[in-house]
């Protein structure tokens, strides 16, 4: 506990992030393995993603608590489900190929399917507002937050739940834009909005403004061609993050 409250909230934050991106790969892999199976029958999938968002959130809320194990299973989920997507994407006709190899990358020029998904997003931002106190307590280490009386069990189940639903939608209308939610939340800390109550309002509003701007260079670059949003997110992400860790050191 004396550790815990030497290093700051930004810090632990960020080193949580390490510990949940394998099965945060791994929830976005698998919706991208619910669409690439749904290329041959459109209608299909629309059927099939809710139940494995669900089902997706269920073994998240499962794998919470062992976070010592959370990296190998994250991973070897991921690598599962990659696997698969693939193979299925040698089975789709050359036509659909570019497309499904767009959106797996992340693409929003067909972004236009299930929009409705996207006030998924806005509630999760509500849920955090209402629910801030609770998650600015979980900042300060699990025994601490245990002291000021906060159920700290019930907290994670709902962070990962909010997560993963979160995170399930956006997927499933944009593609796999990478590096925003690993980015945003940790930049906005950096310059000083530690609080819940902020990152609820900051952080989809700079998201919004980063995929925007990632947009609008994917689609200036190279014209008449249009680069997919998510490598530009993650060109530019990538050493970002990367710094961000060196210093939380």
């Amino acid at each position: 506990m004396r550790f815990e409250r030497s290093v700051s909230p930004g810090a632990r934050s960020l080193s949580r992030w390490r510990l949940g991106l394998p099965l945060l790969l791994a929830a976005v892999v698998a919706v991208a393995l619910s669409v690439g199976e749904g290329g041959w029958n459109a209608d299909i999938v629309w059927q099939l993603r809710l139940p494995r968002v669900l089902a997706g959130m269920g073994v998240g809320a499962l794998l919470a608590q062992a976070s010592a194990q959370l990296i190998l299973i994250g991973a070897m989920l991921a690598a599962m489900a990659g696997a698969l997507s693939t193979l299925l994407l040698t089975l789709v006709p050359d036509q659909q190929l570019r497309g499904a190899m767009f959106w797996l990358v992340g693409n929003l020029s067909g972004a236009t399917h299930g929009l409705w998904l996207c006030g998924l997003a806005t509630l999760g931002a509500l849920w955090l507002l209402w629910r801030q106190r609770r998650y600015d307590r979980l900042l300060l280490g699990s025994e601490a937050a245990w002291l000021l009386g906060e159920p700290v069990t019930r907290a994670r189940l709902e962070l990962v739940l909010l997560a993963a639903l979160a995170t399930g939608a956006s997927v499933a209308v944009a593609g796999a834009v990478g590096f925003v939610g690993l980015v945003v939340p940790q930049a906005l800390r950096l310059v000083g909005l530690q609080r819940m109550r902020d990152q609820a309002w900051a952080a989809p509003l700079a998201g919004a403004a980063l995929v925007v701007a990632a947009d609008t260079l994917a689609r200036g670059v190279v014209m008449p061609y249009e680069l997919p949003v998510g490598a530009v997110t993650a060109l530019v992400g990538a050493p970002v993050f990367i710094f961000m860790l060196r210093r939380a050191r």
